[in-house]
């Protein structure tokens, strides 16, 4: 099926125009308009005359996450994804919701126009880059065990709560948390807090 009627949802104005000029040169005739918020996306999926979807992950206020898999039981409308969050979770979360594609906003343009041709033959697409970077987030998370309580700690400590602070909500002493902080720098293979919070969301143990 080749696309007509396409729907780029992004609320950066420059990325609006910069997909419909990069879609424009991938095939003339191809009718394309824009959503800016999560309203007018709505609007535009009630009219049920489009039948692409390039949906920005990060949507203003909303996170796509959170309503892709509505859109796509209610419209059937393939969807692609699109971030500059790359995070292997993300991506993983977002087939599993039912998206097409998925296209990082750091790779090469090329790769929507792959994203493009792969959707129309009804088929997934990721780039290689992505599927060598899921398989190793599948290898690292199969070989992760928490406790509770140190998944208790990882929690707490990426509100960027104190040992003391933690300590208090956990009815521990900062001691334990000492410990347990040690345990997650081990098992997750961080160096210092921001690296532990990265690992903590790559591996989806906490949500942003």
């Amino acid at each position: 099926m080749l696309f007509k009627n396409i729907i780029i949802a992004d609320d950066h104005p420059i990325v609006r125009v910069g997909i419909e000029s990069f879609v424009n040169k991938y095939r003339t005739g191809i009718h394309i308009s824009f959503a800016a918020n999560y309203q007018e996306l709505q609007f535009l999926l009630a009219e049920k005359r489009h039948d692409l979807l390039i949906q920005d992950v990060y949507f203003g206020d909303k996170d796509a996450r959170d309503f892709i898999e509505e859109i796509s039981a209610k419209s059937s409308i393939p969807v692609i994804a699109i971030s500059t969050d790359d995070n292997p979770n993300l991506v993983k979360t977002l087939l599993e919701k039912g998206v097409k594609a998925f296209v990082s906003k750091s790779e090469n343009l090329d790769e929507l126009v792959e994203a493009l041709r792969a959707v129309e033959s009804n088929c997934i697409y990721i780039s290689d880059d992505i599927q060598r970077k899921l398989k190793k987030y599948e290898q690292d998370w199969q070989n992760i065990r928490l406790t509770k309580r140190e998944l208790e700690v990882l929690q707490e400590a990426v509100k960027e709560r104190t040992n003391k602070e933690i300590a208090a909500a956990l009815f521990i002493t900062e001691k334990t948390v000492e410990i347990h902080k040690t345990n997650l720098y081990a098992k997750l293979g961080a160096k210092n807090l921001a690296g532990l919070v990265k690992r903590a969301y790559e591996l989806n143990l906490v949500r942003k």
